[in-house]
């Protein structure tokens, strides 16, 4: 999840922020209570189901935010409000490398490219 943020953290700087709109804030603040949760409220019935709720709400969120600078870095009409494209993008929900559900999808009856792209500042290379 930390991988997700620092990606959505880079493109939202690249697009420009969006006070009005969804950005990246609702991922932080669910990262926040998750560690929070985690560290310091004992162990009960509530905090799981507080995490549960909150982290996908703050992907969702989060997930609203790179789509369009995802869509700016790859248009290649440039104009100032991306928001009549076309192109339509769709994230892995497992944040997982090793499986990604739209690499999985057959797409035989259209024409859809399938690009899997990772944030290689994130992982250590050796």
């Amino acid at each position: 999840m930390s991988g997700h943020y620092l990606a959505a953290r880079q493109l939202e700087f690249f697009k420009g922020r969006n006070d009005s709109g969804p950005n990246k804030d609702s991922l932080v603040d669910a990262l926040a209570i998750a560690q929070i949760m985690l560290l310091y409220v004992p162990r009960s019935n509530t905090w799981p189901m507080i995490i549960q709720k909150r982290l996908p709400i703050g992907y969702t969120m989060a997930e609203k935010a790179v789509a369009p600078s995802l869509v700016c870095l790859t248009d290649l009409k440039p104009s100032i409000s991306y928001t009549n494209s076309t192109t339509n993008f769709q994230q892995s929900p497992l944040l997982n490398i090793t499986y990604c559900l739209a690499t999985g999808t057959d797409h035989s009856h259209g024409k859809i490219l399938c690009v899997v792209i990772y944030n290689s500042l994130e992982w250590k290379r050796k």
